[in-house]
């Protein structure tokens, strides 16, 4: 017979694990007390030696985020949509990064210290501060043959190191916390100290959230030792976070790149269509009235809006191109291609501008391109503003001005700029070399997008 009490007992007992589980997955976020001190020693001749600070942090490791305040700032790193938002804690308010910027700094810096490294060594000079193995440790990312490391045991501490060169020293004490709360945490460390990447994995698959933990950087100019000290640690319930408090970044004129961007990502859908449904009249408008140049430059910024390929012409429409100067000079500028024709045509273009009264902006797109194929980047980017200042909807442009951004090592700009694009036009082909360049970091460094611990 079955013994209903004791099966009605079980069924309870189980309600009651399975609630208490369900209640954890819930109630996951930590939120910590950490406090980082930084000492310097620099080599005899080094200059440009950053800083030594001292700095409290308070940090949430969360589900799907991770939440980093400072005194001034605090940096929420959204692992959901893969978005980096930077507040401003005095004026409230917000800008909206990509978490690629990030790890894509990273890769890039990290390939040019290896190029250099080689250089060096082509050249039979020696740099103590610049190994592969430091990089990797500074960048928090891995070459194909990672160097070796040691796990060496030191009285109160555990020692990562290679060779008599310290990594990394994590007390041995510390409060246990759960696999999925180091993960985090180590994710943490990987985006706000660096760290090589074996060092992390291991941190990430430990017993404990260590309560002190001292890194050692060797840098070009010396060497750097940042100590974070855990001051508290606790669980919070903080399922998501909450913006209501804070308005996103608002332009202050349309003089700068940065308020240029701003007022683009501030656009709304209706304000997208309704620049369409304007450049569409303007081009009849031009037409209608002879200015053949200006209704080819319309039609050219209709493609570089929406990233569709250009509307057919009738045959007196093309016949009326085929037949002005101006369009005809404009495509002689088109066709350059070594660099003394690029110089030409740049100033073709600049002379074309008194033909073109309603869209010489776009005229100055094309220049700023020939500029940059020239090397003259500061005069492209003023150029590239200025087209924006014309139309700041063109998703084109977003494309080649975040191109030289990257050029600049200006690369959260950058990837503000080709997120823009998308968003205006998430279809056109020109951004399938930034979807590609984001796969390849997708698949290179997947820690970096990731709060899952792994299996």
């Amino acid at each position: 017979m079955i013994n209903l009490s004791a099966l009605s007992k079980s069924v309870n007992c189980l309600l009651f694990v399975a609630a208490l589980f369900t209640h954890q997955s819930v109630l996951a976020s930590v939120k910590l007390q950490i406090n980082i001190e930084t000492h310097n020693t620099p080599n005899p001749s080094a200059k440009n030696i950053p800083p030594e600070i001292s700095t409290d942090q308070e940090v949430v490791l969360a589900d799907e985020y991770i939440a980093v305040k400072s005194e001034h700032l605090t940096t929420i790193l959204d692992f959901k949509t893969k978005r980096r938002l930077l507040i401003n804690n005095k004026d409230k308010t917000y800008i909206d990064y990509s978490l690629f910027d990030t790890v894509g700094t990273r890769a890039r810096e990290f390939e040019n210290r290896q190029r250099l490294n080689r250089m060096l060594a082509a050249t039979k000079i020696h740099a103590q501060n610049n190994t592969l193995l430091d990089n990797e440790h500074i960048l928090s990312v891995s070459a194909n043959s990672p160097s070796k490391i040691d796990e060496l045991d030191e009285d109160e501490y555990t020692v990562f190191a290679n060779g008599d060169r310290p990594l990394l020293k994590v007390s041995k004490k510390g409060e246990e916390i759960s696999h999925q709360e180091l993960m985090r945490f180590t994710q943490y460390l990987r985006y706000n100290q660096g760290g090589h990447p074996h060092i992390l994995d291991k941190l990430a698959n430990g017993q404990h959230m260590p309560a002190i933990l001292i890194f050692t950087f060797n840098e070009f100019w010396g060497k750097s030792t940042h100590t974070l000290t855990i001051k508290a640690i606790e669980t919070i319930d903080a399922k998501s976070y909450d913006l209501d408090a804070y308005q996103k970044h608002q332009a202050t004129g349309f003089d700068s790149i940065d308020d240029l961007l701003t007022q683009a990502e501030n656009a709304t859908p209706d304000a997208i269509e309704l620049a369409k449904v304007r450049n569409q009249e303007s081009i009849a408008k031009a037409f209608q009235t002879g200015k053949f140049l200006d209704a080819l430059l319309g039609l050219i910024e209709r493609t570089l809006m929406t990233g569709q390929s250009m509307q057919k012409l009738t045959a007196e429409q093309a016949a009326q191109l085929g037949a002005d100067s101006a369009v005809q000079q404009f495509k002689q500028a088109m066709a350059a291609k070594n660099k003394e024709e690029l110089a030409n045509a740049a100033k073709m273009l600049v002379e074309l501008r008194s033909h073109a009264s309603e869209k010489s902006y776009v005229l100055k797109l094309f220049e700023a391109n020939d500029r940059l194929q020239l090397g003259e980047r500061e005069l492209a980017k003023n150029l590239f503003k200025e087209v924006l200042q014309g139309n700041f909807l063109l998703a084109g442009t977003y494309k080649d001005l975040g191109d030289l951004l990257l050029l600049q090592w200006d690369i959260p700009q950058a990837w503000r700029a080709w997120d823009i694009g998308r968003r205006i036009a998430p279809q056109f082909a020109n951004f399938k070399a930034i979807n590609n360049f984001e796969n390849s970091l997708l698949s290179q460094y997947p820690n970096y997008f990731s709060l899952q611990p792994r299996p």
